[in-house]
């Protein structure tokens, strides 16, 4: 992703936005995620578990 940051004066200077990649065990093989996909995924396996 891209975006600005905006000086005192107004001067827009491009900076990137990372994903916040995480490494797991998945299954026994190590897998990058992104937090929010495993908060998501944490979220409906919660579910199921509980319905």
């Amino acid at each position: 992703m891209n975006s600005q940051t905006r000086s005192h004066s107004n001067i827009a200077t491009k900076k990137k936005q990372h994903l916040n990649l995480q490494t797991l065990l998945h299954d026994g093989a190590r897998v990058k995620a992104c937090a929010s996909c495993i908060r998501t995924a944490t979220k409906r396996l919660n579910a199921l578990a509980a319905a």
